[in-house]
C-alpha cells in the first residue's frame, strides 16, 4: 500500500462529506472502538459520485502501480461498487479491458455454489486488492488470500481510509499486511 498525495485524500473526504458517508460524535465500531468518525462508502449512491470515486482510484492505482494490471478485486458488500466502477475508469483510462472480481459474503445457494461474482482467474492475472476502509486489515488480508489461493498475483493494495489502528505488536492493520 503506497501513500496518497494530500490532494487525493482530499478529493476522497469531499466525496464521502457530500455524499453523506462520513459520520462525526463518538461512534462504536464492530470491533468496540470508539472513534471521533466513521466512513460508509456504501452511502455512496449516485452514479456521479460513484464515477468521480472510480476517477480517483484509477488515478491513484496507476500513479502507484503502473499501468500492468488485468483485474480488481473487492470485498462484499460496500467494495463491491467501486470495485466495479474502479474497473470500468481503469479500462477507459489504460485503454485496455480491466476485469472484476468482488465476493460474497456466503456462497451462492443456486447453481455452481460460488463465492465470487465476475471474472474467473485462470492463473497468474495482476491484481489490486480494494478495500472501502482498513482498521484490523482482516477484510483485506482475506482478499489477498482469496486472490493468491485463485492463482493470481496481488500487485497492489488500494485502500479508501486507513485507521491506522494499532492492531498487535505495535503495528498499524497496514504494517502488519506489508510484511
Amino acid at each position: 500500500m503506497n501513500q496518497v498525495a494530500p490532494t487525493m485524500v482530499l478529493r476522497i473526504l469531499e466525496l464521502l462529506y457530500q455524499s453523506q458517508a462520513l459520520k462525526f460524535g463518538s461512534i462504536s465500531t464492530e470491533h468496540g472502538v470508539i472513534n471521533p468518525y466513521y466512513a460508509d462508502f456504501s452511502r455512496i449512491s449516485s452514479g456521479r459520485a460513484l464515477g468521480l470515486l472510480g476517477d480517483i482510484y484509477a488515478e491513484l492505482i496507476v500513479r502507484n502501480f503502473g499501468s500492468n494490471i488485468d483485474a480488481i478485486f473487492g470485498p462484499s458488500y460496500a467494495g463491491i461498487s467501486s470495485c466495479v466502477i474502479t474497473a470500468d475508469r481503469l479500462s477507459q483510462r489504460l485503454n485496455k479491458d480491466v476485469l472484476f472480481t468482488f465476493e460474497r459474503k456466503v456462497p451462492k445457494p443456486l447453481g455452481d455454489g460460488n463465492m465470487f461474482v465476475g471474472y474467473s482467474y485462470q492463473g497468474g492475472e495482476r491484481v489490486i486488492v480494494m478495500d472501502d476502509v482498513i482498521m484490523t486489515g482482516t477484510t483485506t488480508k482475506r482478499s489477498i488470500d482469496c486472490v493468491q489461493a485463485l492463482g493470481a498475483k496481488v500487485v497492489g493494495v488500494l485502500v479508501g481510509i486507513d485507521r491506522e489502528e494499532v492492531v498487535h505488536n505495535n503495528k498499524t492493520a497496514r504494517q502488519d499486511i506489508e510484511e
